[in-house]
């Protein structure tokens, strides 16, 4: 089951998932995770606490260009907000080393992980 926690402005208000009604919401109980944007990771982790897997993409790396995503974050800082699972593509395909761009990350996020 796929919920959108918000909506573009184009094609409706905002509309996160805690503010939607409860019979909405109950649906959510039935899933294992959620798909966000990392900026509403940490509210979400509030909500949800650790029930749900939380899914991010628009990981980028710091100083890496945030191309056509809007709503990024770098893993270090995902990963403090809860996110679960990153998801994180042309940081990676685009670099000119792909495996050097991948390592890092993996460093930053185990850094992180503490």
């Amino acid at each position: 089951m796929t919920m959108a926690i918000s909506m573009p402005r184009a094609i409706g208000s905002a509309c996160p998932i805690w503010s939607r009604p409860a019979p909405s919401r109950r649906r959510c109980s039935a899933v294992d995770g959620l798909v966000s944007s990392p900026e509403e990771a940490a509210a979400l982790r509030k909500i949800v606490g650790h029930r749900m897997n939380l899914v991010t993409p628009g990981i980028r790396p710091a100083g890496t260009a945030s191309g056509d995503q809007k709503r990024i974050m770098t893993p270090a800082r995902a990963v403090a907000a809860g996110a679960d699972y990153l998801v994180v593509g042309r940081p990676v395909m685009e670099a000119a080393d792909p495996k050097a761009a991948a390592n890092a990350i993996v460093a930053e996020i185990e850094q992180a992980l503490g």
